[in-house]
């Protein structure tokens, strides 16, 4: 009885295990860099850009300072590409099949990010990223001072009307 008990609890734990890792990424999203500043006209950025409310997970506050950018932008044409990204920095695509989806928020991690899961419903493309955290006993050098960090992702653009952007 205790051997069917604990082979029972073991396979539980492991599909679970299994199920708690899969991502779902449709629309073939891509991560193209995940820390393209340098890539990025900043000011034609801010003007253009949408805002998301972003509540910090500790709770109320902040701490980085008022006014940090977090939010995305979607570039559907070559245009709006030039007009973001500095002269020669944007992405060879095709704005006719498929759209870039820029996200900019404040890190103090300089992590990779990948694409976790990249669904649509309804024509909203929701994009859910996922930093790459070290497992390190002692986690020391890893932060940074605050500061903007813009990631570039590729998706298609077929049904797509608008987009919802997180990161985990």
């Amino acid at each position: 009885m205790k051997r069917r008990t604990l082979a029972a609890t073991v396979a539980a734990l492991l599909a679970v295990c299994i199920l708690g890792g899969c991502a779902r990424v449709d629309n073939n999203a891509v991560m193209l860099d995940d820390n393209a500043k340098s890539t990025i006209d900043e000011t034609a950025f801010s003007a253009s850009y949408t805002p998301v409310q972003f509540t910090y997970p500790a709770g109320e506050g902040s701490i980085f300072e008022e006014g940090d950018l977090y939010g995305y932008l979607v570039v559907r044409s070559a245009e709006e590409a030039g007009a973001v990204f500095l002269p020669g920095a944007a992405p060879e695509i095709d704005y006719e099949k498929e759209l870039l989806v820029i996200f900019v928020f404040s890190a103090i991690y300089t992590h990779s990010i990948d694409v976790k899961r990249a669904e649509a419903e309804n024509g909203v493309l929701d994009i859910q990223l996922k930093m790459k955290m070290p497992k390190r006993l002692f986690p020391v050098g890893d932060a940074t001072a605050p500061a903007r960090r813009f990631v570039v992702i590729k998706a298609d653009k077929t049904g797509v009307t608008d987009v919802s952007v997180r990161l985990l």
